[in-house]
């Protein structure tokens, strides 16, 4: 998923949260920030994500894959709020900066 820089962190907690419940235990993620990046166009229905421009999401992608499922990453320049933090938990993602 991609959100606009100025997304509130407490709504960027709910739809993780939301996917947490939706996608089951082996859910795992990455949160970071890409200031450079810029979406092109938005996924149609069913697709799994935007095109994007100025991201790597390669080895993003990788390294999602290796956590442990349940497990979300949330990079250290985020200021990740308590409420955020109690969403995401509450729907069995273990947080962990990096």
């Amino acid at each position: 998923w991609v959100w606009p820089a100025g997304a509130p962190v407490a709504d960027i907690g709910r739809d993780l949260a939301a996917a947490s419940h939706s996608l089951g235990a082996d859910v795992r993620a990455i949160l970071f920030v890409a200031p450079s990046g810029r979406v092109l166009a938005p996924p149609f229905s069913g697709e799994g994500s935007a095109e994007l421009s100025g991201v790597d999401l390669g080895g993003r992608f990788g390294e999602a894959e290796a956590l442990t499922p349940g497990v979300l990453v949330i990079s250290d320049d985020i200021a990740w709020t308590p409420e955020a933090e109690t969403l995401t938990v509450s729907a069995g993602l273990a947080t962990r900066r990096g």
